[in-house]
Order: C-alpha cells, then structure tokens, then sequence
C-alpha cells in the first residue's frame, strides 16, 4: 500500500472532524431554514430545494444507432456526438457498453477502443480527472 503523505493525512482528519462538528448542528440548522422558508423566505425556499432536490434532467427515449459491427456503431454515435444529436455523457455511456459487445475481442480493438473511451472522458472531464480510467 502506497505511503500517504502527512499533510495528506492530517487534511483529511480535519475535513472529517470538521464534518462531524458541523453534523452536531444541522438539525436546528435545517429546521430554522425551513420555518424560514414556510414563513416566505424565498432564499431559504431556494436553498432547501437546491439540496434537497436534484434539477431534472432531459432523458431521452431512444437512441437508434446505425451500423452492423460494433466499429460501424461507435462511429455513428461519434458522428452523433459532433452533431450535437447527443451529449458526450451520453454518448460516452453508450461508448462503454459497445467496447464489451461481442466481436470486440481482439487486443487491437481493445486498444482502439480504450483509445476512444480516453478521449471522451478527456473532453467532457479534463485530463487531469482521466487518470486510471479506461
């Protein structure tokens, strides 16, 4: 197992520390928030539903991808993607099911396909945040 550094250590026992204290007082702290917000308070409305409850978010019913070998797929829903059709997070979802279809099994393809993944992840999360993914 990989030494962690001190300074490492010591942060994370003091987020939770930190973590622990402020768990103490969010009880009272929700409730006043929330008799605030039943009183008319619109910021505290606000709030409470930001984290309560998460926006919605479009879902789509169907994607109908064109091509009869996994390659000829992946190359549809990347052109998909370059047309603003679908969204990359979407798309890269889609990506990761095709790279486990049947008929992707020689290294090559492999290869080819964590290559794809990479550059997906990269685009839609940076490359710092790619590190140990594919």
């Amino acid at each position: 197992m990989p030494k962690v550094p001190a300074k490492v250590s010591r942060d994370a026992a003091e987020t939770a520390q930190l973590r622990r204290a402020i768990r103490k007082v969010l009880p009272p702290v929700l409730q006043k928030l929330y008799q605030m917000a039943v009183a008319g308070d619109v910021q505290a409305a606000k709030l409470l539903l930001d984290r309560a409850l998460p926006p919605l978010q479009a879902v789509r019913d169907a994607v109908f991808i064109d091509g009869d070998t996994p390659a000829a797929m992946k190359a549809d829903l990347l052109a998909k993607v370059a047309g603003g059709e679908i969204a990359p997070r979407e798309a890269l979802a889609m990506l990761e099911v095709l790279a486990h279809m049947p008929g992707n099994a020689s290294k090559e393809r492999r290869a080819i396909d964590a290559q794809v993944l990479h550059q997906v992840r990269t685009k839609l999360y940076g490359e710092e945040n790619t590190s140990g993914q594919s």
